[in-house]
């Protein structure tokens, strides 16, 4: 009555996006990068052996999960679970390292051949009331945790006979090895107060896949901590205001080149790329029901 296991199965497409198959080349002033799609016409990657653009295959992604729940009171929970996955033709971003735009810095978009990622999962939201009976007060009632941790390791394959020079054998691109949520929850009905404290963590990750030419590091997006905090209050039934502030820590976006091209980014053997503060996001509003 308070726990099953759950078994699935699924197949699932990915489709190319507008931006990374259109013929056309634009300029990302945040990126201060170019950006071709597939379709371009020299360079489908530039290293392609006929350097035509080709058009993207829709991605096939298979999906095997099996996960243990348990539920031992009402809004409570613990889950634990293992995923596979199995891409064929995953869409992945590229660096090209030099471009005849005169730009030193341009992305485009390719299949990779193969690629599999898989891992583990652990779900768990608990409500704090054992805390006000083992202390006999009652002010932890009205606060819940939740938190989630995810382990993952992820490979792609290219075929290096169609796109020369291409580095295989690595991360997926945007696949981080671990995410960690976790957040605390405060509700009360009576007093119309509402409130949450969110922390979110993940590591390295690829940001765009290198080749192995002259200057064509792979990127990294290193790791990026988050935390948020939302507070809000509702007067008289109709009325409320809510307050937040997002990024508190005022964590850096950091990226990294692959300078030993060992398929890993560490500040230990990498060198910088680009560094910058996103800063805090502050908001305030006012709700009216009618």
């Amino acid at each position: 009555e308070k726990s099953l296991v759950h078994v699935a199965y699924s197949k699932t497409l990915k489709r190319p996006e507008f931006r990374e198959w259109a013929p056309v080349f634009y300029y990302d002033f945040d990126e201060l990068a170019g950006y071709k799609g597939s379709m371009f016409p020299t360079t489908a990657s530039r290293n392609k052996v006929n350097n035509q653009g080709d058009t993207l295959k829709v991605a096939q992604i298979q999906n095997y999960d099996i996960r243990y729940e348990l539920y031992p009171s009402s809004g409570e929970m613990i889950q634990i679970g293992g995923f596979y996955k199995s891409f064929k033709d995953p869409i992945q971003k590229v660096l090209v390292p030099s471009s005849s735009f005169g730009d030193n810095r341009t992305f485009t978009f390719i299949n990779a051949d193969k690629a599999y990622c898989y891992g583990l999962e652990i779900d768990l939201r608990k409500n704090l009331m054992p805390l006000d009976d083992l202390l006999g007060t009652s002010v932890f009632r009205d606060f819940t945790v939740v938190g989630n941790l995810t382990l993952a390791k992820s490979r792609f394959e290219v075929d290096t006979s169609v796109v020369k020079g291409a580095i295989t054998n690595a991360p997926i691109q945007g696949q981080s090895p671990y995410i960690v949520n976790a957040g605390m929850f405060y509700q009360n009905e009576e007093n119309g107060f509402q409130g949450s404290l969110l922390y979110n963590v993940s590591g390295p990750r690829m940001y765009a896949i290198g080749t192995n030419d002259a200057g064509g590091e792979s990127l990294g997006e290193m790791q990026f901590q988050s935390f948020d905090f939302t507070l809000s209050k509702m007067f008289f039934r109709h009325y409320g205001i809510n307050i937040g502030v997002q990024n508190m820590l005022n964590s850096r976006v950091w990226f990294m080149k692959d300078s030993n091209r060992d398929n890993e980014f560490s500040s230990k053997n990498d060198k910088d790329f680009r560094t910058f503060y996103p800063g805090r996001y502050y908001t305030i509003g006012v709700k009216i029901k009618f």
